[in-house]
């Protein structure tokens, strides 16, 4: 990034970049075992999972005369996770066989009333 930064500058284009955590999106919702789902937030220090427009509020940023003078950087966006715990996804959630939980895809639930706004896409 830092390289790529300075080669192109001179042509007036900044190069950064984001390195998201873990997000409350619709894949993570419904790719997961429900036990990694709930006990993820455990893991991050702010104690929470993302929500999808802090991304787009970081990229607003990125994109406005107020970043015009950042480049060559790699944003980390992550509640400071990567700080504290290291990778992911946590070693000690396992079945009752002591394998670690795979993923796999379920239906979101029809009727939740989370108010997300979402269009769920094509089931599987």
């Amino acid at each position: 990034m830092r390289v790529l930064s300075i080669e192109w500058a001179r042509f007036g284009i900044k190069l950064n970049s984001i390195a998201a955590g873990q997000f409350a999106t619709d894949t993570l919702l419904v790719k997961y075992p429900q036990p990694i789902v709930d006990s993820l937030a455990d893991t991050i220090p702010a104690g929470r999972l993302g929500r999808p427009e802090e991304i787009a509020w970081m990229v607003a940023y990125l994109a406005s005369p107020a970043a015009d003078f950042l480049s060559g950087t790699v944003l980390t966006l992550d509640g400071a996770r990567d700080n504290w715990l290291g990778g992911w996804p946590p070693n000690l959630v396992t079945d009752a066989d002591g394998r670690p939980l795979a993923e796999a895809r379920r239906q979101p639930e029809s009727g939740s009333g989370s108010g997300s706004g979402r269009a769920d896409g094509p089931s599987d």
